[in-house]
């Protein structure tokens, strides 16, 4: 049976929705004042509360099976490696950057300025957003009651999404979503500030980088192989080191290594070989 974990936005107060199997768990977030937390989510105090240890649940019970995050920049080959690590272990994946291009999808479609606070905010009280696992173990992501998945890996999201996640009104609808899964245990998390933000208290934390040329070059054979035109390599790696920049200097939740992370350079290695040293790390 598919696993659903939708994510409805209405009017004051907001409540999240977790559903798997039936079970549910609800977590209010008010945007004055989160109950859960008691903290204001104006920009200011919400940036200081992003970028705080302090916004860990600390009151999350421990759970048996391994929380393994992985973090990296723009194509390194996060996703890939996570989905089979998840597949290796019987762990679930979740693609936390398909969330955030879900966003930017629903903001390109209406034509929002990403600089627009005000109307991201609105768009997230209606927005409404679904990730599915299929019987492959894939996920798919729902939006607005239609699967996008396939539409979400282009360069232009990828843009739009590093805008859209430094905007506090997403990333308080999605911050709550990702840390409840991770609770619950036996999930693989990628993105950009999962061990750093979103489950600092994961079992393995595991930095993936990647020399930004090698990136292109797996992004124009991404490219070539969806049959999707192919930009000169020169190009694709400033795109890339432009998102880097952007990622890395954001006021909130900024890309970065966590401390207690594994650093892989996966420059020189093929995918099963990255795999093989996330797994051998789990033990």
């Amino acid at each position: 049976m598919a696993s659903v974990y939708p994510i409805r936005f209405v009017h004051l107060p907001v409540v999240i929705w977790l559903q798997d199997g039936g079970d549910r768990a609800c977590l209010p977030l008010v945007c004055s004042l989160d109950s859960r937390y008691n903290r204001c989510f104006c920009r200011p105090c919400f940036e200081r509360f992003m970028n705080s240890p302090a916004s860990t649940d600390s009151s999350t019970p421990p759970v048996s099976a391994p929380v393994i995050a992985i973090d990296g920049p723009s194509g390194a080959g996060k996703s890939t490696v996570a989905r089979a690590v998840a597949a290796r272990l019987g762990l679930l994946y979740l693609d936390t950057g398909a969330l955030y291009r879900a966003v930017a999808l629903k903001v390109d479609r209406e034509g929002i300025d990403p600089d627009d606070d005000n109307a991201l905010e609105r768009l997230c009280e209606t927005l409404s957003l679904t990730l599915q696992q299929d019987a492959n173990g894939h996920g798919r992501v729902i939006l607005d009651g239609v699967d996008v998945t396939d539409l979400l890996r282009t360069q232009r999201l990828a843009t739009l999404a590093s805008l859209v996640s430094a905007v506090p009104w997403v990333r308080a609808r999605l911050l709550n979503l990702q840390q409840q899964m991770g609770a619950r245990g036996g999930v693989v998390l990628d993105g950009r500030d999962i061990g750093t933000v979103v489950l600092p208290n994961a079992d393995v934390k595991v930095y993936l980088d990647a020399d930004s040329a090698v990136r292109a070059v797996r992004r124009q054979g991404e490219l070539a192989e969806k049959g999707e035109p192919v930009p000169e390599l020169a190009i694709l790696q400033a795109q890339i080191e432009r998102r880097d920049e952007a990622d890395k200097s954001r006021t909130i939740a900024p890309l970065k290594q966590a401390a207690d992370a594994v650093l892989i350079d996966s420059s020189q290695m093929d995918p099963q070989q990255v795999v093989d040293a996330v797994c051998d790390l789990v033990g």
